[in-house]
């Protein structure tokens, strides 16, 4: 049996040389010997034309074009998809944001209208304790007077009662005039504190949620009645957004055909003005922030000169 691996001293050098011819191929040509004994060359080749490949490369041009474009117009639906799910989401989120935004404002309301109460006992105690004792003060005068049995005592504590009564109803108006300053002062504090909170509630939800501007627009188009076709302003940042869901827009409102937004810079993030055949519908940030202090300053009754001032 031949073996695979040779060792060192089995290995013999050769006396004779041996010479090993190349192996023969056979050519795919055959050669074809004519009468007159020429030699010619005739190809043996078997495969599809040049005409046939074409067309089978044509052919997968149209089933990759085909492939492509049902792969494209799987991509945009799922890409739709995520969109609405995500819009879903941020209106979710802006319901959210204005739900706890009225829990804190009634929060400082409830202790708004706590603190008035207190300022309002106190100074009801400082009164009544007053009252009490100047009638005391009165009375031993008037005791003083009639106990001595002179006439020149009792009219000498008759002057000191009436002085006194006099000292204590300036002391009473200055007291009374004080509550009230204090009230309206506190007031005051808590009016600007609540309207602070809901500015700076609202500027982070406009800057935040890219969705307000369509819960606005949707609000406004609301009140649209009669009217065909409309322009809405908004802000240049809320322009995108508000585009994209133009159709969305005209299918919510009977009767309208078109809608054109234009870009206002007059107008802050979120809001929008809509013009109509019949006027305009304002829908402003601002507009609603103005409507929301009317509304705290008719719960609490406050001198709106200082509201005015302090602007």
């Amino acid at each position: 049996m031949a073996k695979n691996v040779l060792k060192e001293y089995e290995v013999k050098p050769l006396e004779k040389k041996y010479i090993i011819p190349p192996p023969k191929i056979k050519s795919k040509e055959t050669i074809i010997e004519t009468k007159e004994g020429e030699e010619v060359v005739s190809s043996t080749w078997k495969g599809p034309s040049v005409e046939e490949v074409k067309k089978e490369i044509d052919s997968l041009r149209e089933q990759w074009k085909i492939e492509f474009e049902n792969m494209k117009q799987k991509a945009e639906a799922e890409a739709k998809e995520i969109i609405e799910k995500a819009e879903d989401l941020a209106f979710a989120k802006i319901k959210e944001s204005k739900a706890q935004a009225n829990i804190e404002i009634d929060k400082v309301k409830a202790e708004a209208e706590h603190i008035i109460d207190n300022a309002k006992a106190e100074a009801e105690q400082i009164i009544n304790e007053a009252m009490k004792k100047s009638n005391e003060i009165i009375e031993e005068n008037k005791k003083q007077g009639f106990d001595q049995g002179y006439k020149e005592g009792y009219e000498k504590g008759n002057e000191e009662v009436t002085r006194l009564i006099e000292r204590m109803h300036k002391i009473i108006s200055e007291i009374i005039a004080k509550r009230t300053e204090i009230i309206e002062g506190t007031e005051y504090q808590i009016v600007s504190i609540v309207l602070l909170i809901v500015k700076k509630i609202i500027k982070i939800i406009t800057e935040n949620q890219k969705t307000v501007i369509i819960n606005n627009v949707v609000e406004a188009l609301k009140k649209v009645k009669g009217s065909k076709n409309v322009i809405i302003r908004v802000n240049l940042d809320d322009i995108a957004m508000a585009t994209k869901h133009k159709e969305d827009f005209i299918k919510m409102i009977e009767g309208l055909e078109g809608i054109q937004f234009l870009e206002d810079s007059s107008i802050e993030r979120g809001g929008c003005i809509i013009e109509t055949d019949f006027g305009e519908i304002d829908a402003r940030i601002s507009l609603q922030l103005k409507e929301i202090e009317d509304k705290i300053l008719e719960l609490m009754p406050i001198k709106k000169r200082m509201i005015e001032e302090s602007k």
